[in-house]
């Protein structure tokens, strides 16, 4: 297998790229290992997934309430 000009590790098996990610999970600061898609967007974690569509939710509803 040879890197990326990332550093990342293409997965013919699951289509999918393994990479580093700075960042905070489960509120432990650390550089981790994930997975991203074939256009090297970040692949979420199921509780990153829920949180995302919470704050679509929350912004949607401030929105509406703006809108009266």
């Amino acid at each position: 297998m040879q890197p990326n000009d990332k550093g990342w590790l293409w997965c013919e098996r699951l289509e999918l790229w393994l990479g580093t990610w700075e960042g905070t999970i489960l509120q432990e600061s650390a550089v981790w290992l994930r997975f991203y898609d074939s256009q090297e967007n970040l692949v979420f974690l199921p509780g990153e997934v829920a949180e995302q569509e919470q704050q679509r939710a929350e912004r949607l509803a401030a929105k509406l309430k703006e809108l009266g």
